[in-house]
């Protein structure tokens, strides 16, 4: 009697992130998604074959600009503190469970001062900022500057 094994097939599926990647199976390295076969041989000798689907979640990062006046630090920013201008990042875990990279570029506008005006007695009074000036002395006004945002 003469007995015919039948093909035996069989498929898995392997979802990784970006960072995971090459991935080891049946003795292949594998460094991007797509279908792969392989033939083996099983216990009675007949051919065997599996096939692997795998999936890579893209490398994921954002990046976003921010300006302040110097008087609105310190900035919080993913739970910390950021006390000067300068670009910072943070490695989040995305939906999928990747990581995922976030880059703030923050700038900070320096606080403004002006210096010291001198006049002659025939000049007074002096307007200022909306004050009409009439002896010598130090006077401050405190100005708020404009910072325009504009998205990347």
């Amino acid at each position: 009697m003469l007995t015919v094994a039948p093909a035996v097939s069989s498929s898995e599926t392997k979802s990784l992130c970006q960072g995971q990647l090459p991935y080891q199976w049946h003795g292949r390295s594998l460094t991007q998604a797509g279908t792969y076969k392989d033939t083996l041989q099983n216990q009675v000798g007949c051919d065997s074959i599996v096939t692997l689907v795998l999936t890579v979640a893209p490398a994921v990062s954002s990046s976003e600009t921010k300006s302040l006046c110097q008087g609105q630090l310190p900035y919080q920013w993913h739970g910390r503190s950021l006390t000067q201008a300068g670009t910072y990042k943070d490695t989040l875990q995305n939906q999928v469970g990747c990581d995922s990279i976030v880059t703030l570029v923050l700038t900070v506008a320096p606080a403004v001062s002006s210096s010291e005006t001198s006049l002659c007695q025939g000049q007074l009074p002096y307007q200022w900022h909306g004050r009409s000036l009439t002896q010598a002395g130090t006077y401050k006004d405190t100005l708020q500057n404009q910072v325009v945002v504009t998205p990347s």
